[in-house]
């Protein structure tokens, strides 16, 4: 992420805020790309804003596509809604949580910057077969990581009630539900992706497109529409039934620790304790059906009996 930053510091913020700014105040340390205010700053809202404009990009796209010009396959009138309004909220949670969650993701990128992280921009450090190997690292520690955080934000009553019970308002969810939580519950949930790099080595290109493709995934996750023909993928259709029954799935992209933990639930199951209600109404419905029955051939009879008799 430090590549984003200085790149974006020095070709956008220091002639548009910078320059200005030492023009207008003659004050000089601002032209130091490392004076800490003007890092601290450039790293604040390069992050805010590359957050908002590929949400909004991204859970638009998602939007229209799943929402509107394919609503009538994907969420037609039979199928469960979201409840009016409720894109315009998710919106505006995600845009005053975006912020917040730029000043606490802040002291990673310091770090990165200031050459404590495990990133490298040379393709010669390493083998080009690290790579892949990379990528799988990232990706398995960073769902391992967010299983734990998540399940925890639930099994704690308090960060379940103050932290993460905000993104549970939205049963069903729509793409911009994506960034929709309180801030402290999106950047808990996003600490894994910036602790990776200071375990192992990564590739800065290969850490910025992890991100990219980690924002596009969590969009995805929370359109609805599944695609992935795996149950082991922790797919939208696994992450819809964690939103309206809270306690399963609670993976980013497998469904490994879901199942060695006991809380997966597959898209086309419902809970033990759903299943059972439904046994007991079942059952219940037959034995009245059964009864009705009985009664109805008895009142027969002996309707039968008192014609004959009457004859």
């Amino acid at each position: 992420m430090d590549i984003v930053v200085l790149l974006g510091d020095e070709y956008l913020l220091r002639p548009l805020l910078y320059e200005p700014l030492i023009e207008l105040t003659g004050f000089t340390p601002l032209a130091d790309q490392l004076y800490f205010p003007r890092l601290a700053f450039s790293t604040w809202l390069l992050l805010t804003l590359g957050a908002i404009v590929m949400y909004l990009i991204t859970s638009t796209i998602s939007y229209l596509i799943f929402f509107v010009w394919l609503r009538d396959k994907y969420y037609p009138e039979t199928a469960e809604q979201p409840f009016p309004g409720q894109e315009k909220l998710e919106i505006q949670m995600a845009l005053w949580s975006c912020p917040w969650i730029g000043v606490l993701t802040a002291p990673f990128v310091f770090l990165e910057v200031w050459g404590y992280s495990r990133l490298y921009e040379n393709l010669s450090d390493y083998p080009l077969w690290y790579i892949p190997v990379q990528i799988i690292l990232f990706i398995f520690f960073t769902d391992t990581g967010i299983y734990w955080i998540h399940r925890l934000e639930h099994d704690i009553p308090f960060l379940y009630k103050y932290v993460h019970k905000p993104h549970h308002i939205w049963k069903v969810p729509t793409p911009f539900a994506a960034l929709a939580f309180h801030p402290v519950d999106g950047w808990l949930q996003s600490t894994p992706y910036h602790i990776a790099v200071f375990l192992f080595p990564v590739h800065k290109h290969v850490y910025l497109g992890l991100f990219v493709f980690v924002q596009l995934w969590t969009i995805m996750i929370h359109d609805g529409v599944d695609f992935s023909p795996f149950d082991f993928i922790n797919g939208s259709a696994h992450h819809t039934h964690h939103h309206l029954r809270f306690v399963y799935n609670y993976g980013q992209f497998f469904t490994f620790w879901d199942r060695l933990c006991g809380t997966h639930l597959h898209p086309n199951d419902l809970p033990p304790l759903e299943k059972k209600r439904l046994e007991k109404q079942r059952q219940l419905a037959a034995e009245q059906a059964k009864s009705s029955a009985v009664a109805s051939g008895e009142a027969t009879t002996t309707a039968a009996a008192a014609a004959k008799k009457s004859n």
